[in-house]
């Protein structure tokens, strides 16, 4: 069995939340993305008042 089935990359290297304070609204927006079959790393500031 292999114990190193995963690779761990960066998905991003640019920064996509300008604040301080509504990281939790971040993670709950990209689950809720993945969930619904899209590309999380899509995301951008401008498309959190959609959550």
């Amino acid at each position: 069995v292999d114990s190193h089935p995963w690779i761990a990359r960066p998905t991003t290297t640019w920064a996509l939340q300008m604040n301080d304070y509504d990281c939790g609204l971040w993670v709950l927006a990209t689950v809720v993305a993945i969930l619904r079959g899209h590309d999380a790393m899509g995301l951008r500031e401008g498309d959190m008042p959609a959550f």
